[in-house]
């Protein structure tokens, strides 16, 4: 994909280069982290943190957190599916 970024500024190109990233990883996990972000924008750190305490723990139950950990532990590559 970067071939075809080549005629757009520089901080796009590295936008989309990090949303490549992101999106190896969690489908779930990156919709987790951008609620908390969203709604701890405007908050307090108090409150932030209770919205940062509130999507880890739904994310704890999900099939990715024990994909990730069993990868982690077999030392291969995740297959995320976004449950």
């Amino acid at each position: 994909m970067t071939h075809r970024l080549e005629a757009f500024p520089k901080p796009v190109i590295t936008a989309v280069n990090g949303a490549e990233r992101i999106l190896r990883h969690s489908s779930s996990a990156a919709a987790r982290i951008i609620t908390a972000v969203t709604r701890g924008l405007n908050a307090t750190i108090a409150e932030g943190l209770q919205i940062e305490s509130e999507q880890f723990a739904r994310m704890t139950a999900t099939n990715d957190v024990r994909e990730g950990l069993d990868a982690w532990m077999a030392r291969r590559i995740a297959t995320y599916t976004g449950t």
